[in-house]
């Protein structure tokens, strides 16, 4: 069971990741309104598509004994840190290049990130992680990573719904509060509590729907949307521009309808032999997409010594397209190799122990 692959979710995955590159880099493409818009959920999408995945692929082991709380957590450790830790590396990098902190602002931090854990830079903004900010939705990820390993057992039918309930309970508070959720990146109570209650909402609600497609898998399938329309529907509501008059309007229908109804639907639909190839790209890039493209940007345009704004959009295309590239490189000859290398000295190490 554990080997099945959704493609339409590898799809939906890195299609959210492109549009959270085009938010981070609106100058590139001439386009200020993508900072405006919605593309700040695709965070959400991405703990959902997680949970649902991470009860795929470890539920039954869990549950079994084969696979303790420990080993899973390293496992999850191994999946995320080569290219979250290159990150961090290359936003250090920059830091130190450009002598913009003394070693002592930046040292701690560093190797907090390192673990996936935040930390605060006085001499620099207010983000969890100003070394790389697109990291803090990882600290959060193993956060409810952890907790679900550690309450995997009592993590009944029921549980699972009061946990939902409770925690989506809080995210319509929190959004009718703040306006909207775009929040959980910054050092504050406020913020803190918003971005645990969109990771852990949002990755038990990944594990409900896992469940519920197990639940269905052998009922006779209807017809429903097929793998373009369910991309084309997260895309367009990513795309959405922000609307005073909404508040959080959008937010709330994103978490509860949308996403989940196209997670799903996705999890069931097929793709065709010419687009399976594209899906699968689409779900290796998303990661790296993710992760790299602040650092990649700011040394992209210190290598230029200029900024890339005026050649806009094609510095958008170009960027994005070289991105794409070195993400597909990336994965065959760093993050692939290196998460082997883990597994295998990791796995020695257990070997070797006495019983």
């Amino acid at each position: 069971m554990a080997s099945k692959k959704f493609a339409v979710l590898d799809g939906l995955r890195g299609l959210a990741a492109l549009l959270v590159l085009t938010r981070h880099t609106e100058a590139y493409w001439a386009a200020p309104s993508l900072s405006h818009n919605h593309s700040y959920l695709a965070v959400d999408l991405f703990f959902v598509l997680s949970g649902f995945v991470i009860n795929h692929a470890y539920a039954q082991q869990l549950r079994e004994g084969r696979l303790s709380a420990g080993r899973f957590m390293l496992t999850r450790f191994i999946r995320l840190w080569p290219l979250h830790a290159l990150g961090a590396a290359l936003g250090t990098a920059l830091v130190v290049t450009k002598d913009l902190y003394a070693p002592d602002v930046w040292v701690l931090p560093l190797v907090l990130m390192l673990l996936f854990l935040p930390s605060r830079m006085p001499e620099a903004g207010h983000g969890l992680f100003e070394l790389n900010p697109p990291g803090w939705s990882l600290f959060y990820e193993m956060a409810v990573n952890l907790l679900y390993a550690l309450t995997h057992r009592w993590l009944t039918h029921r549980v699972l719904v009061a946990v939902l309930a409770a925690s989506g309970a809080g995210l319509v508070a929190t959004g009718l509060y703040n306006g909207s959720l775009d929040v959980g990146f910054t050092w504050s109570l406020r913020s803190l509590a918003g971005g645990t209650l969109r990771a852990v909402f949002g990755i038990f609600l990944g594990i409900g729907l896992h469940r519920l497609y197990l639940a269905r898998q052998r009922r006779p399938r209807k017809a429903g949307p097929g793998p373009w329309a369910l991309c084309a529907a997260v895309t367009a509501l990513l795309m959405v521009p922000r609307i005073e008059g909404l508040g959080s309007t959008v937010d709330l229908l994103a978490i509860f309808v949308v996403f989940p109804v196209c997670v799903y639907l996705g999890a069931q639909a097929s793709v065709g032999a010419s687009s399976v190839k594209l899906f699968a790209l689409l779900g290796l890039l998303s990661y790296p997409v993710y992760v790299l493209h602040v650092p990649l940007g700011s040394w992209l345009e210190g290598a230029l010594a200029a900024p890339l704004a005026p050649y806009a959009p094609l510095a958008g295309v170009l960027f994005a397209a070289g991105l794409v590239g070195l993400a597909w490189a990336l994965d065959r000859w760093f993050d692939q190799p290196l998460r082997r290398f883990l597994t295998r000295v990791t796995a020695a190490r257990k070997a070797s122990r006495p019983a």
